[in-house]
């Protein structure tokens, strides 16, 4: 039986955090990226299971990263307070969105001037500044590199922090914005400037937790992470079928609804098996997993054209040596950029420290 407790969350979710990015990367690659609100396909093996994974296991990723973000934003809150915090994380989320936004740019840039259909949403040959602005930054838009909404939602999270902050003073409203977003979660009403109400309200939940306490003294044990699983698996292989089966027009309001459980499932069997083989092995990639997120989709891109260029077939149709070169080469790129980038704010330290020094 483990404790759940402030000290065992962090030691949680370092070793979760690059777990939870590889479930974001499933469902970016060619193998089973599967959307079955925009494509018609039939009840199959094959497309259940890939419903499943994007459907299910995938999309739990960034409802608990949201979590686990606010969990955190709550203490950082506190030691620097607004100003300073707003600051840390435009350099730490706001910077690198718009480095690795401008990199996918220059991709779209090159396949658009070939007159290839990519991101049409976003015509960026001889595109307006505003067109831009959008794909750098994901105002009401998805920004150049999709999957970096993520980041605009959660700077934007930072940004009416304080506002969150007061509102969750009280436990009674900060409970009741707790459920009004979720709410508007499951009836897919977006708030202004956000892509995703529910990084927004999961995030207020995370943070919610970490404010009054929770958790300090709840248990879990093996019934408890058995039944948990089992209750939400059911759910979600049952909303599976439904949308395979009667494919409904509200196919994301299911979604949502199974995300519900998602998160808590995920939280609290990572409590549980804590400490094991596995999350042992992969604390020490945690410090590469947001490297692993910004640069994913340009490499993934990449690999494919040149893929493409030296087979003359599309790199899906290989199940074994594509997955295998993708996930070296972003794993590749992950380690030199995140080493790179450590080196080059050693020597900005270093110069800002002498020049300290000599005044």
């Amino acid at each position: 039986m483990n404790l759940i407790n402030a000290k065992s969350v962090g030691n949680v979710t370092t070793p979760l955090r690059p777990l939870l990015i590889l479930m974001v990367v499933t469902t970016h690659v060619p193998w089973t990226y599967y959307n079955a609100y925009k494509r018609d396909f039939e009840l199959s093996p094959t497309s259940f299971m890939l419903t499943f994974i994007t459907f299910v296991l995938a999309s739990s990723a960034v409802p608990t990263l949201s979590i686990i973000s606010g969990y955190f934003a709550w203490s950082s809150y506190q030691k620097r307070g607004y100003i300073r915090l707003l600051f840390q994380k435009i350099k730490t989320i706001l910077l690198p969105m718009l480095v690795w936004n401008g990199v996918m740019i220059a991709l779209i840039i090159w396949k658009q001037q070939q007159n290839l259909p990519l991101r049409t949403d976003l015509p960026l040959v001889n595109g307006s500044l505003f067109t831009y602005f959008r794909a750098l930054t994901g105002y009401n838009a998805l920004p150049a590199n999709g999957p970096l909404y993520f980041l605009h939602d959660l700077m934007l999270c930072f940004l009416f922090i304080y506002g969150i902050v007061l509102l969750t003073s009280n436990k009674i409203v900060g409970a009741l914005l707790c459920l009004t977003l979720i709410a508007m979660t499951v009836a897919l009403i977006n708030p202004p400037l956000f892509m995703r109400v529910d990084i927004l309200a999961w995030f207020v939940v995370g943070l919610y937790f970490a404010r009054h306490g929770w958790p300090t003294s709840w248990s879990v044990d093996g019934t408890t992470v058995r039944t948990l699983a089992c209750v939400y698996l059911a759910i979600a292989v049952t909303a599976t079928f439904y949308c395979l089966c009667a494919k409904p027009a509200d196919y994301l309001q299911y979604q949502k609804l199974v995300n519900i459980f998602g998160p808590l499932t995920i939280l609290v069997t990572a409590v549980f098996f804590a400490g094991n083989r596995l999350f042992r092995f992969v604390s020490p990639l945690s410090k590469y997993s947001f490297t692993v997120f910004l640069c994913h989709v340009p490499v993934i891109f990449l690999v494919g054209e040149a893929w493409g260029y030296l087979t003359h077939t599309h790199i899906s149709s290989s199940y074994l040596l594509g997955p295998l070169t993708v996930a070296v080469c972003i794993a590749v790129t992950a380690f030199l950029c995140f080493h790179v980038n450590r080196v080059f704010r050693f020597f900005i330290h270093r110069g800002s420290s002498s020049i300290l020094h000599e005044t």
